[in-house]
């Protein structure tokens, strides 16, 4: 029999085990599990077969009107199929009581066809196809990083918000991105209250001034990380050149080295103005380009849930 209820703190050795099987063991639950018990607002949530945990997944609303689901695993030692699917039902029917949401989204890597499959069937849409780059910085780099000074014209600091601001309604990024920064595996809608929170007030941000005026900007969030690494996640980039472009990349590695890191990952529209510039830095794909989904759910369909589902 199933049963599906919150996670607490009690249960975190039975989930952590399920994680420690996952993507080889670099799974990043780990990290998270606390945070997440502690978060009221959200539910983590486990799908139990006879009082065992079989899988889990975590429900968080990013502003108090949108709405992102991650974290969905499964046992692969139990031979259970359908967790995603009673999962989701389960976020959908607690989501159809609201009646403010602006989004219901998540993301999902291009491999993961049970994910996908159970989620287009339930009526989630693809939102945008990305790309998923990375980069690890080999022990050569690191030591000529560790020490190396800042490109001239590239300033973490002093930009003021309306400068950011203004820059930033014009960028062909957030036009073709469709307004989403990503902060690793979970994306945000562009609004000047997150620019604010995650990258202008942490400082969180690569600027390059040509004769005292913007023509490049970097978001980069090492704070937020969940990797089990730590990684430096590259958020947006928006150059006016290749040269610009190779400017702030260069600046983002020394930055990554010097905090301690190693590894850089970027979410970025499949262009190749974004492509160019990080295959020149030596970020790869790991398997392919176009790889990192994102999904939505119509919320005209939140009323009719609750009617199918019973």
């Amino acid at each position: 029999m199933f049963t599906i209820r919150r996670i607490t703190s009690q249960d975190k050795e039975a989930v952590l085990k399920i994680s420690s099987k996952i993507w080889e063991g670099s799974d990043y639950i780990h990290n998270v599990f606390d945070r997440w018990v502690a978060d009221t607002r959200g539910e983590f949530t486990a799908v139990l077969r006879d009082g065992i945990i079989v899988g889990f997944s975590r429900l968080s609303f990013l502003t108090p009107t949108d709405v992102w689901l991650e974290g969905l695993r499964s046992d692969p030692d139990a031979n259970v199929k359908g967790i995603g699917r009673r999962l989701s039902e389960h976020y959908l029917q607690l989501l159809s009581r609201k009646t403010d949401l602006n989004s219901i989204r998540f993301a999902t890597y291009f491999q993961n066809k049970a994910s996908i499959t159970t989620s287009e069937r339930l009526g989630f849409e693809v939102d945008i196809i990305m790309s998923n780059k990375v980069l690890c910085i080999d022990d050569d780099d690191q030591n000529r990083f560790k020490d190396k000074a800042l490109p001239q014209n590239i300033h973490c600091g002093g930009l003021g918000t309306e400068e950011m601001n203004r820059y930033l309604e014009n960028s062909q990024y957030l036009k073709d991105a469709k307004g989403f920064i990503c902060l690793g595996w979970v994306c945000y809608k562009h609004s000047n209250q997150m620019i604010e929170k995650f990258f202008y007030e942490p400082k969180q941000y690569i600027a390059y001034k040509t004769n005292n005026n913007l023509s490049g900007l970097l978001f980069y969030d090492i704070k937020n990380s969940m990797n089990k690494t730590p990684t430096c996640n590259i958020c947006l980039i928006e150059a006016e050149s290749q040269e610009v472009a190779d400017q702030l990349l260069d600046a983002a590695k020394i930055i990554t080295v010097q905090s301690g890191l190693s590894l850089l990952e970027a979410k970025i529209p499949t262009q190749e103005r974004y492509l160019k510039p990080l295959s020149t830095a030596d970020f790869k794909s790991r398997e392919q380009e176009n790889d990192f989904i994102i999904y939505s759910y119509p919320l005209q369909h939140l009323r009719h849930v609750k009617r199918i589902m019973i």
